[in-house]
């Protein structure tokens, strides 16, 4: 029976700084054994993200010559089966901090423990695993400025290792050969993601090419400009952190070598922060997708308009920004982070729809939604969250497009029929005349915005 090493890829689709498969790989080789590559597909994901998935996995299949075998089910089930055919003499993955990732590791630990199965798990998807990060007292940070100081600014983290293949084809490195993986269907079944491809190169080395492009023509100039959703200041990189095709440490390593302005080095550095800050919460909080982090949001009166919400969903909703946003999503699978906030605030505030419809949509539409950063980001805008914007704080679309898209650049690029439309009407579609086949406004700002305020005062002051 042939002796392998299991290595179990995840969200860590690379072969760059990818502790469980570097360290997989020597000890396979130093004892002789085989190696398994093995993805496991566990269902739960968005049909965008399924777009995502299938595309990496075919870049990583390709870069390992065809040596992937790809599952879908119970990761138990599968490692039952594949310890019924082969000799496992050790099963290596990266952690993830999910609640249904924990579950998912704890039952496959606990299975290889009792079949005597020699394992080991690495971090590889955060610069800093969220059970190293606690307060003085004990307890966790619900605040991201002293979170971000107390393990993040200034410091350094150690060098990303480079992939075991750096010198030699991985057909030479002793893969198993002799065992048929399935076939796999994570393809969505609507047509609309096929598009997606005019905008994305999944995978590896898309992953590099986007950031090197960032770095070169977007970083000087990120901390301003990344408000500007015309301007180039956007990395675009967070589908690719996503699925793993970069690791955070790459990127930030490859900061710390920048000669860009500290300034803005120092403002994309926050924003990796941010993401480890929702990983970290969520690791904590694992009811964060369930319920309101501030408990008080429990007694919140949010209505449900279906026909506002279809509106919302459609990019038909009479507010130029708002649609520009959503159109952007509905046509890359991606939408920038200031209109993030913009139209999940016009569905939490301005419509009064619960922050989990949008939380569901943006689950199913976007290419970098995982469950830390889309239900920390959502829970932010509705003023629920950890450190979140207060409910109050509602943002005015109109005051919005004036500030960050100016000329309306943004607005024409993604909403065509308002391509000859006056710079009057995309600052404010109330009180001039726009195009006969653009829909005019859903809600009024004013009143919807009082609203929203009197809403506000229904809540219990009681902090959770």
């Amino acid at each position: 029976m042939t002796k392998v090493v299991i290595v179990w890829f995840r969200d860590d689709l690379r072969l760059q700084d990818h502790p469980a498969l570097y360290h997989g790989f020597f000890h396979a080789q130093k004892n002789g054994y085989q190696i398994l590559p093995i993805y496991i597909y566990e269902g739960g994901m968005g049909e965008a993200a399924r777009w995502w998935l299938h595309q990496s996995l075919a870049v990583l299949n390709d870069a390992i010559e065809g040596y992937l075998h790809t599952y879908q089910g119970d990761p138990v089930t599968i490692m039952t089966d594949l310890t019924t055919r082969f000799d496992v003499q050790k099963v290596v993955w990266n952690r993830r901090y999910t609640p249904q990732g924990h579950q998912i590791d704890d039952q496959v630990m606990a299975f290889l423990k009792n079949q005597n199965i020699t394992y080991e798990t690495y971090p590889g998807t955060v610069l800093i695993e969220p059970d190293r990060i606690l307060k003085s007292d004990g307890s966790y940070y619900r605040v991201f400025t002293p979170f971000y100081k107390s393990s993040y600014l200034g410091k350094d983290f150690e060098p990303p290792l480079p992939s075991p293949f750096l010198n030699t084809k991985p057909s030479t490195k002793l893969f198993s050969t002799d065992l048929s993986s399935q076939n796999i269907d994570v393809l969505p079944s609507h047509p609309w993601h096929q598009k997606l491809h005019n905008y994305w190169i999944p995978g590896e080395q898309g992953a590099h090419e986007q950031w090197h492009t960032f770095l070169k023509h977007g970083l000087n100039g990120y901390k301003d400009g990344r408000n500007v959703p015309a301007l180039p200041h956007v990395s675009k990189l967070s589908p690719y952190l996503r699925f793993g095709n970069i690791s955070p440490r790459i990127v930030w390593s490859s900061l710390q070598n920048s000669d860009a302005p500290l300034a803005d080095v120092n403002h994309f550095k926050s924003e990796l922060g941010w993401r480890e800050f929702s990983i970290y919460l969520l690791y904590h909080y694992p009811d964060l997708p369930n319920m309101n982090f501030n408990r008080s949001f429990d007694h919140f009166p949010w209505s449900f308009n279906e026909e506002l919400y279809i509106a919302w969903t459609k990019g038909k909703t009479g507010v130029p920004i708002v649609d520009a946003g959503m159109r952007e999503l509905w046509e890359t699978g991606y939408m920038h982070n200031r209109l993030r906030m913009i139209v999940g605030s016009f569905l939490v505030k301005n419509l009064g729809i619960h922050w989990m419809h949008g939380r569901d949509f943006f689950d199913d539409c976007l290419l970098d939604a995982d469950a830390a950063n889309n239900n920390a980001g959502w829970q932010w805008i509705a003023g629920s969250g950890a450190d979140a914007a207060p409910y109050f704080r509602i943002f005015n679309p109109l005051l919005q497009s004036d500030k960050f898209d100016p000329h309306g650049m943004y607005i024409k690029k993604f909403v065509p029929e308002l391509q000859n439309a006056s710079l009057n009407f995309l600052m404010d579609p109330y009180g001039y005349i726009g195009p006969a086949i653009y829909p005019r406004p859903i809600v009024d700002l004013s009143k919807s915005r009082a609203a929203a305020l009197q809403a506000y005062k229904t809540l219990s002051s009681k902090e959770n």
